[in-house]
């Protein structure tokens, strides 16, 4: 067998690693193995196994499914899009008191800045 997930463990499917955290913890609680072995036998590090253990005890079963990132949480409403779109096809700069008729990345920070309060944070550019 090649399948590259099988050298790494960041690379197993979700549904797999969920079925593969509910093992590894049933075969420390019920059946007394140690962390260490089924680290060993899994190819995990055994960190990994102390810490799905410890999710397991404190909040059960659920706590060993695998979850995306929380990540920042969306500043950009549909509101903000509509008008963006609006402005930017129906409009230039000039219309809004910027001396260009070309739309920069400055200029609609700026203009997100006015109307919504956003500041630019991660647009690549000191706003």
């Amino acid at each position: 067998m090649n399948a590259e997930w099988m050298f790494d463990a960041r690379k197993i499917p979700d549904l797999v690693m969920n079925y593969l955290r509910r093992i590894a913890v049933r075969a420390i609680e019920e059946k007394h193995y140690s962390p260490e072995l089924i680290a060993d036998l899994f190819g995990i590090d055994r960190t990994s196994i102390y810490d799905w253990l410890r999710k397991y005890r404190q909040q059960g079963e659920e706590a060993l499914d695998t979850r995306k990132a929380p990540g920042a949480p969306w500043i950009i409403t549909p509101e903000i899009v509509a008008w963006l779109k609006e402005t930017i096809v129906n409009s230039i700069p000039a219309d809004h008191g910027y001396d260009t008729s070309l739309w920069t990345l400055k200029i609609r920070v700026d203009l997100l800045k006015e109307r919504f309060g956003l500041w630019a944070v991660g647009f690549g550019c000191r706003c």
